[in-house]
């Protein structure tokens, strides 16, 4: 699955990394290269730039000390209009893309201290099986901020979407299961919140799928006469107790070709006769046998144990053609 943050991250880190190293052969320490890297004039980086003007200007008593020079981000957490057009047209749009990952000037601070990191640690390259644990350590924290690992699984906020895709459910347990697994192999908040919106569209699609692929072997199994097997299904389903209504029944095709083959079995009369007085223990009581033997069967379909399906079908068909007797009577 795609790796959004991360594969940013290592663009940028990467680019870096490339622009750390040049500065490094060419023979000078940390001072020398950030006066290599500075642009001309020696105005240094932008955020040092406008903090050496602030810090003259309140030496001058140009200013309230007390005051920011600027603001970074609003408080709604996107970047300050002002203060990204202070930056070259050319390269803005790069800095908004990264400085959008975070929403105060702390995060900013703490995330730009992780790609210098990282950019001087050669990329992301992942260190040696024999490094020291403390390096390890030290590396996987870096790599699960970069990628923006919440402190614990709560942080990753899944929730349940205001409208589900027909035929599915939600199950915060299973969420909540997801949730600590990609905690504990790093996933960032934002790649776990898209792989959870990718999942949903899946879904979408399944049952999209599976609901034409029922509809068809509906009409493959009944024909012309599916509408009338729809409604003795229904029937049947109503005299079993079964929630018509329940997608696993009602969309299940299988499940609706047993039902419509229960009503035909045991007959409209039988179905009529459930509903009216008791005969002494002879046709409703075996009414009532052969509709609990349905639900058990349908039960057992379910399940995929079609042995046990088989076996209650065959003792539905015998009860069926006692049913038939005693009506004749």
């Amino acid at each position: 699955m795609a790796d959004a943050t991360g594969s940013d991250g290592g663009n940028s880190a990467g680019a870096n990394g490339a622009g750390s190293q040049a500065g490094v052969q060419g023979g000078g320490d940390a001072a020398n290269q950030q006066q290599a890297q500075a642009p001309q004039g020696g105005a240094g980086t932008l955020l040092s730039s406008s903090q050496e003007s602030t810090n003259k200007s309140e030496a001058q008593g140009g200013g309230d000390a007390g005051a920011p020079a600027f603001t970074i981000y609003e408080k709604d957490g996107t970047l300050n209009k002002a203060f990204l057009e202070a930056f070259p047209e050319e390269s803005r749009a790069a800095f908004s893309k990264v400085a959008s990952r975070w929403k105060d000037a702390a995060n900013l601070a703490k995330g730009l201290e992780n790609l210098n990191w990282a950019a001087s640690q050669k990329g992301f390259e992942r260190p040696p099986e024999d490094a020291p644990q403390n390096v390890k350590d030290a590396f996987n924290t870096r790599m699960r901020t970069l990628r923006g690992v919440p402190e614990s699984p709560d942080g990753y906020e899944l929730k349940a979407p205001a409208e589900l895709p027909y035929g599915t459910s939600w199950d915060d347990a299973t969420a909540k299961e997801f949730a600590a697994f990609a905690h504990k192999e790093g996933f960032g908040k934002e790649e776990v919140q898209k792989l959870a919106e990718y999942q949903m569209g899946l879904e979408s699609k399944r049952m999209e799928a599976y609901m034409k692929q029922q509809d068809a072997a509906l009409t493959e199994a009944f024909g012309a006469k599916r509408a009338e097997a729809l409604k003795n299904a229904s029937a049947a389903a109503v005299a079993l107790g079964v929630d018509v209504n329940d997608p696993s029944i009602g969309n299940n095709a299988s499940v609706i070709k047993l039902l419509a083959k229960v009503h035909e079995k045991l007959g409209e009369s039988s179905f009529v006769a459930a509903n009216g007085p008791s005969d002494g223990g002879g046709f409703v009581n075996l009414q009532a046998k052969a509709l609990e033997l349905g639900k058990q069967a349908m039960q057992a379909q379910a399940a995929g144990d079609f042995a046990k399906y088989n076996e209650l079908n065959r003792q539905q068909s015998e009860i069926a053609r006692k049913l038939a007797s005693l009506a004749k009577k």
